[in-house]
C-alpha cells in the first residue's frame, strides 16, 4: 500500500513520467495522461472492446489537467480493419441495474425503504416510474419486479410491514445492510458467520477475526496444491477456524487433486447463490448443506484470510508473496480491500446493536491496512507513518502520538532511518529524512491538540 501511495504521489507531482500498467489497473486508476499506449489490442485472449478502449484512451488529455491528449494502439496489419472498426465503435445501450437478470431491485428497494424514500405501496409506484428501468420495461413488470423484492426482503426480516399505519418500515438487519453499503444477499452471509462468530469465536489466534473482515468474494485462484500443504501444516486452533467457517480437508484434498468446479461468472448467478448458502446455513453451525460452488467460495475467503493474517502479524509483503505464490499488486489490493470491507462490517454490527464484535472488528481495520500488530494500531494514524515506520519508532520508544509530538526532530530521524537503507549519508538523503520527521511531528502534534480538545469539550458538556 505504501509502495501504491508513493508511485502515484510522484506520478502526480510530475516525479515519474511514464508507468506501465496491466489493463486492470489502467482501467481503474485515476492518473490522467498525456499519451496512452496500447501494446496490443487484446486483453488476455479477448479482443479489446470499444468501451474498455475508450475507458483506458480516455485519461489522456484529460480536461482541466491538460490541454491535449494522444492515444496510440500497436497493432498487427493483419487486425488493422478490426482497430479501424473499433475505434469508430459506438457506445452499448445502456441497460438499467434493476432488470431482473442483473438482480438489483432488492438492493434499491432496500435503499429507499430505508432513506424514508418509500413507505407505502403508492410509493413503489412512484418511484420505479422514476427508473430507466420503467423507461425499457412494461410498467406492470417492474412494479412486480419491485413487489417480489419487498416480499423477499419482509421474508428475510429486512423490512416489516405494518397493518395498522401500513407502511413500510427497516429492522435492525435493514438499517445494518443499509448503513454498511453492503447488499442484502451479502448482508446475509456477514449475518451468518457473526452469528456463528458469536456462539464460538476463537480469541486465541487473529485468524478467525480476520477471516470475518476478508470481502466474501474474492478474485484470487489459489494453488490449490500449495493451499492443501498450508492448511495441513496449520496448527490445530487454526485448522479449527477452517473448519467453524467452512473448511473441509477433502475439499481441499479433491481441489488440490485437480477437480473442477462449475463456476458462476454472471453477477446475478452469483447473488442468487449467495441467496442459496444462507438458506442453506441459516439457523445452523453445520457446513455440511454447502455445494461445491459455495464451499469453493468460502475456501477461496479463507485462503485470502490466511494471506492477511500474515500481514497481520508483520510479515513482510515479499514474505507473504513467496509464501503463498501471489503478485505483490494483489497482496495490496487484498489489504485496501479487507480494510474497507471491515469498515462495512464493523458499521452492520453497530447498527444491529453488536457492539462487542463492533470493538474488535473496529480495532483489527487498521491492523489488516496496515499490517501491523495492536500494540503499534495508534502510531498508524499520524499521517506518513504506516506499518515499517510505525515499528520503528515503536522499537525507539516513541509507542504513541503524544511521545512522537514531544520527541525532538533529530530522534524521530535517529528512529526511522538509524538502521535502515535510508541511513546513506548525504545532504539530499538528509534533507529528505529531515522533511519527512517534521511531517510526521506536526501530524502527532495535531492529534494531540485534536484529543485534548475533545476531551475539553467532554468535560464541559
Amino acid at each position: 500500500v505504501e509502495e501504491r501511495e508513493v508511485v502515484e504521489t510522484c506520478y502526480r507531482k510530475g516525479l515519474v513520467r511514464v508507468l506501465t500498467a496491466t489493463s486492470t489497473l489502467a482501467a481503474g486508476v485515476n492518473l490522467p495522461a498525456r499519451r496512452v499506449i496500447f501494446r496490443q489490442p487484446m486483453i488476455g485472449r479477448e479482443f479489446l472492446d470499444g468501451t474498455r478502449y475508450k475507458q483506458m484512451a480516455g485519461r489522456a488529455g484529460r480536461t482541466g489537467i491538460d490541454t491535449k491528449g494522444e492515444s496510440v494502439l500497436i497493432c498487427k496489419p493483419g487486425e488493422l480493419k478490426r482497430i479501424m472498426t473499433l475505434l469508430n465503435e459506438g457506445c452499448p445501450p445502456l441497460q438499467s441495474c434493476l432488470s431482473e437478470d442483473k438482480n438489483g431491485m432488492t438492493h434499491a428497494i432496500l435503499e429507499v425503504v430505508a432513506g424514508g424514500i418509500v413507505q407505502t405501496a403508492k410509493d413503489i409506484h412512484r418511484y420505479v416510474r422514476c427508473t430507466l428501468l420503467n423507461s425499457t420495461k412494461p410498467f406492470e413488470d417492474v412494479v412486480k419486479s419491485a413487489q417480489d423484492s419487498l416480499r423477499w426482503l419482509c421474508h428475510r426480516k429486512f423490512l416489516e410491514w405494518n397493518e395498522e399505519t401500513k407502511l413500510y418500515s427497516t429492522t435492525p438487519l435493514g438499517r445494518g445492510a443499509f448503513g454498511s453499503s453492503l447488499c442484502p444477499e451479502e448482508s446475509l452471509i456477514v449475518l451468518d458467520d457473526l452469528l456463528r462468530a458469536r456462539e464460538g469465536l476463537v480469541m486465541a489466534s487473529d485468524l478467525h477475526l480476520v477471516y470475518l473482515v476478508t470481502p466474501i468474494n474474492v478474485g484470487v485462484e489459489p494453488n490449490w496444491e500449495l493451499y492443501y500443504e498450508r492448511f495441513m501444516k496449520l496448527s490445530p486452533l487454526e485448522q479449527s477456524v477452517g473448519n467453524r467457517v467452512g473448511v473441509v480437508e477433502p475439499f481441499l484434498m479433491r481441489m488440490a487433486h485437480g477437480a473442477t468446479v462449475r463456476t458462476l461468472n454472471k453477477p446475478q448467478d452469483v447473488k442468487k447463490n449467495l441467496r442459496g448458502e444462507y438458506d442453506n446455513r441459516h439457523g445452523s453451525t453445520s457446513i455440511k448443506m454447502l455445494s461445491d460452488e459455495q464451499m469453493l467460495r468460502v475456501c477461496k475467503r479463507f485462503f485470502v484470510a490466511l494471506i492477511l493474517s500474515k500481514l497481520v502479524q508483520e510479515a513482510s509483503v515479499t514474505e507473504v508473496c513467496e509464501a503463498f505464490k501471489v503478485a505483490r499488486g494483489m497482496v495490496q489490493s487484498l489489504q485496501e480491500n479487507a480494510g474497507r470491507f471491515s469498515s462495512m462490517v464493523s458499521v452492520f454490527c453497530e447498527r444491529l446493536g453488536w457492539h462487542d464484535l463492533e470493538g474488535l472488528v473496529a480495532k483489527l481495520q487498521n491492523r489488516v491496512s496496515f499490517g501491523v500488530r495492536a500494540e503499534i494500531v495508534e502510531l498508524t494514524s499520524i499521517p506518513y507513518v504506516k506499518g515499517s515506520r510505525a515499528r520503528a519508532l515503536y522499537k525507539a520508544g516513541l509507542r504513541t502520538s503524544q511521545a512522537i509530538a514531544e520527541a525532538s526532530i533529530p530522534e524521530i530521524v535517529k528512529a526511522l532511518f538509524e538502521s535502515s537503507a535510508w541511513a546513506a549519508e548525504g545532504t539530499g538523503q538528509r534533507r529528505i529524512q529531515l522533511g519527512l520527521a517534521k511531517k510526521i511531528k506536526n501530524g502527532a502534534r495535531k492529534i494531540v491538540l485534536e484529543k485534548a480538545e475533545e476531551a475539553r469539550a467532554a468535560a464541559f458538556s
